[in-house]
């Protein structure tokens, strides 16, 4: 009777083409479940069909987690464990792509250099020898990539049975503590529908443009990044899905926007607090994105005009609401004839130089208090136009002088700067040049928790590198040429001395103003803190032994300096806070900004002005607590 009915005895063609029309439902997580009960009760009655003609049984287990194909359909390639059961997938059979594991291989490769101490949350269950998709024992699948799975007719099976296939529809990788560059890879991954990877300072480089050319792409966040360089959206696809992009708080220098296509899905672009440096796009070059509502560059360095005027007689003014360019250096605005017009498209204009103008007219004041979000300046007679102009010529007078002034003292001061560069390369130093952003991811942006201290000449914070070695990064309070001769003399000083009782200078970063230190991490804290327990939170107590130590290790570190280095060097600020004691309590002399060499052995050091931290003193009144022996 089977046979008859369905002019065939295979029952795997009928349960399939029952689910797959019950199933037609897009799945995600959080999405909408399919109907299962319609899905159990049709399998239910084609079983029983077959249970009164034949002798057959039947036994199907149907799962939540089966949608149909996306738009994109890839090759399905067998892997060599496509054998294993997925609990998404039920009792079927379970493939994965293999080219998408390849894909996410690389990724894991470029990124895997988080570290716990970085981060709270690293990339820690993300292992090469696992598909991303497989979920088959437990504790595996890799975290925050989702994955999709959909039956298709098994074309390899000589049965013609159903498989259930898995693919990448997304990636959430926020605070993973990524470091390293975002690599063109990421576009083989042909099904991502979504890519959510903020909040990590240590991902580095451009974004690559194959991101533009994903199909199913539905939205893309890289928020509070270090990402840096050109943006090019661009895409080759008709009808790209493409509906949300956020690249806000990053480090990009120029955004363009590129087509040679529509972009019917973009409604919401976000590149606020960037470095962002180019005039106003043309209203035209707004042209191929037809639903584009929401558009958000605050905080760049956007210059120039921005001509409303045009704007409505581009297809954009159609659909967009929002256009806010706040905290940029838009200095001139060009109105339309109609305000009620205007008023359908909200342009914030707040922290622009526009914003600090005079009005004459009531009209214009008003606009500008309706962009600029207060209100602005309006003077009504022409007795104060006349006042006004005048002060405003004498302004812009003084205006110009100042800037002339700030031009020559910072002309001078990058001439400072590069001589005092060449002055480093000249010197045969046994130091690295850092690089600054390494230094600032290195210290999570010079975070408070970092800090290990500050004295009158700098701040220093605990960093590791990319290469899990700790160090401690001195950033130093530097304005004025004096101070970077400070800096200078103790790189030249101290940078080829070795001896256990210093503390070893590892490298150095000049970086416009900044100007870094980079010695070796010392475990403990400083010996003045130690004795007199200021801030002190250890349990360590110095014992005589110790405390015997540490004055035999200081008096080493001085002779050493003094007499059997290869410059002969008098440290001038030699004091409890700046003997450091490491993990053993062996002591280590620091901070050589005022060191001076000595010439020759019948040298007599003449000082003739305070150096240091003032008015610092060891009173002898101070309760100095007694090891318990």
């Amino acid at each position: 009777m089977f046979a008859e009915m369905f002019g065939t005895t295979d029952l795997s063609p009928v349960v399939k083409g029952v689910v797959d029309y019950e199933t037609k439902t897009d799945i995600m997580a959080g999405s909408s479940q399919p109907k299962l009960s319609s899905i159990r009760a049709a399998v239910t009655v084609i079983c029983l069909l077959v249970l009164c003609s034949t002798d057959l049984v039947c036994s199907v287990q149907c799962s939540n987690s089966l949608v149909e194909s996306p738009a994109f359909a890839p090759v399905p390639i067998s892997l060599s464990n496509s054998s294993n059961h997925d609990p998404r997938c039920g009792l079927w059979p379970v493939k994965y792509q293999a080219y998408e594991q390849t894909a996410m291989v690389s990724l894991l490769r470029a990124w895997n250099k988080s570290d716990p101490f970085v981060s709270p949350h690293n990339i820690t269950n993300w292992k090469e020898s696992v598909h991303p998709c497989d979920q088959s024992a437990k504790d595996s699948g890799w975290r925050g990539v989702r994955c999709r799975g959909m039956l298709v007719n098994n074309s390899d099976d000589t049965n013609g049975t159903s498989v259930c296939e898995m693919f990448i529809v997304g990636l959430d990788g926020d605070d993973f503590g990524i470091i390293g560059e975002l690599i063109p890879e990421i576009g083989d991954l042909h099904n991502l529908e979504f890519i959510y990877v903020n909040h990590n300072p240590g991902q580095i480089g451009p974004i690559p443009e194959s991101i533009w050319k994903l199909p199913n792409l539905k939205e893309v966040q890289f928020i509070n990044n270090s990402l840096s360089g050109d943006v090019t959206l661009t895409t080759s696809m008709e009808n790209s899905a493409l509906e949300r992009v956020d690249l806000s708080h990053n480090f990009l220098t120029s955004f363009s926007l590129m087509y040679s296509s529509n972009w019917p899905a973009l409604k919401y672009l976000n590149a606020s607090n960037n470095l962002i440096e180019c005039p106003f796009p043309p209203w035209s070059d707004f042209d191929q994105f037809s639903n584009l509502s929401e558009i958000s560059l605050d905080k760049n360095i956007i210059t120039g005009e921005l001509d409303i005027s045009t704007f409505f007689k581009s297809s954009i003014s159609e659909t967009l609401t929002l256009l806010s360019l706040r905290d940029n250096i838009i200095t001139t605005v060009v109105y339309a004839d109609d305000y009620v017009k205007e008023a359908r498209t909200k342009f914030l204009l707040k922290g622009n130089p526009f914003c600090n103008n005079v009005w004459f007219s009531e009209a214009d004041a008003t606009r500008c208090s309706l962009y600029c979000e207060h209100i602005c300046k309006y003077e009504r007679s022409n007795k104060w136009r006349v006042i006004v102009a005048a002060t405003s010529s004498s302004s812009t007078l003084v205006l110009m002088l100042a800037m002339l002034c700030f031009g020559i003292v910072l002309r001078r001061n990058k001439k400072y700067i590069r001589a005092l560069q060449k002055k480093i390369r000249k010197a045969d130093i046994n130091a690295k040049s850092f690089e600054y952003n390494e230094l600032r991811v290195a210290t999570k942006n010079f975070a408070p928790e970092m800090k290990l201290g500050a004295g009158a000449y700098g701040a220093v914070y605990k960093g590791i590198l990319p290469n899990d070695v700790v160090v401690a990064v001195k950033q130093l309070f530097l304005e004025t040429n004096e101070g970077r001769d400070d800096f200078l003399n103790e790189i030249l000083l101290i940078s080829n001395l070795q001896h256990r009782n210093l503390v070893n200078l590892k490298g150095y970063c000049l970086h416009g103003k900044q100007t870094l230190l980079v010695y070796e991490y010392v475990d403990n804290c400083d010996l003045d803190k130690l004795l007199l327990r200021r801030h002190n939170t250890s349990n360590v107590v110095l014992n005589w032994q110790a405390r015997r130590n540490v004055c035999q290790g200081v008096a080493q570190g001085l002779y050493y300096l003094h007499a059997s280095s290869q410059f002969r060097i008098i440290h001038r600020d030699i004091k409890a806070s700046n003997i450091l004691l490491d993990k053993n309590l062996q002591p280590k002399i620091a901070d050589f900004g005022l060191a001076r060499p000595i010439e020759d052995a019948r040298s007599v050091i003449m000082t003739q002005q305070c150096a240091g931290t003032l008015c610092w003193l060891f009173s002898s009144g101070v309760h100095v607590p007694w090891p318990a022996e």
